[in-house]
């Protein structure tokens, strides 16, 4: 086989595979388009009344967090309520952020080195600021400290699009204790039902709203799609190299029977 030739159905093979990912980037353009943007705006437009009226009316929310065994934030008032998004003509991110607030820090004493590098990583990993005050021996060795941990707990709940799942997912960060949840709806799911039982849960005032995550038959359902999806790509890319072979080996053939020509 002349090298021109294999040239050129390797261009012509590869010229396939991109247009094979662009039609699977067009489907997906399409799915996001069609059903998980809208549900992004309307999250978006919801949240942002919801944060308009709770910072209006200053409602006494009240929440409390454990720090351990040595201490607790205590009675934190609710408030500051922001809602941003990364685009407005393109979202596939909504991220609502308010804080639990006091205004007297708390003091907790710890003694020994590695105590006071346990608590450095757990105020740092939940985003809790702290002044600190380090004790020293006599050859300069940390034996101890007092952290002035103020009472402000950040909070957010992020909404994230998950174009390749057909999924919205939500990461709520700090709100019920330290820590994140995670949690994944379908577009569907996203029904003005579910936006009034979020806006009770961000008030305090359900535990329900977790009843609305994606059951366990939507995720087999949105896995058996996406996997179907994928199979009909590979049947795809599979029919144009099974094409490719038989190109590939037809040109083979009429460059042997070619020697035997006079």
């Amino acid at each position: 086989m002349r090298y021109l030739d294999e040239l050129k159905l390797e261009s012509e093979k590869q010229q396939m595979l991109n247009r094979a990912a662009e039609k699977r980037a067009e489907q997906l353009e399409a799915i996001y388009q069609e059903r998980i943007l809208p549900k992004m705006e309307r999250l978006y437009a919801y949240l942002h009344e919801v944060s308009t009226h709770l910072n209006t009316l200053g409602l006494d929310i009240r929440k409390s967090y454990s720090l351990g065994d040595l201490a607790e934030l205590k009675d934190l008032l609710q408030q500051d309520y922001a809602i941003q998004t990364d685009s407005r003509e393109r979202m596939e991110e909504v991220i609502l952020s308010f804080a639990c607030v006091a205004d007297e820090p708390i003091s907790v004493a710890v003694e020994g080195k590695l105590n006071v590098e346990k608590w450095t990583r757990f105020l740092q990993q939940y985003h809790l600021k702290s002044h600190t005050k380090l004790q020293l021996d006599e050859k300069k060795m940390v034996v101890g400290a007092q952290f002035n941990i103020e009472q402000m707990v950040p909070i957010t709940f992020k909404f994230g699009v998950d174009i390749n799942n057909s999924s919205i997912n939500l990461t709520i960060y700090n709100f019920d204790t330290l820590g994140n949840r995670q949690l994944q709806f379908s577009p569907e799911s996203i029904s003005e039902e579910m936006l009034d039982k979020m806006g009770n849960y961000i008030a305090r005032k359900n535990k329900s709203f977790f009843d609305l995550e994606m059951s366990e038959s939507e995720r087999r359902r949105l896995r058996a799609k996406v996997m179907y999806e994928q199979n009909q790509r590979q049947s795809e890319l599979l029919a144009s190299d099974n094409k490719l072979h038989d190109e590939h080996a037809t040109v083979k053939k009429k460059g042997f029977l070619g020697m035997f020509r006079k």
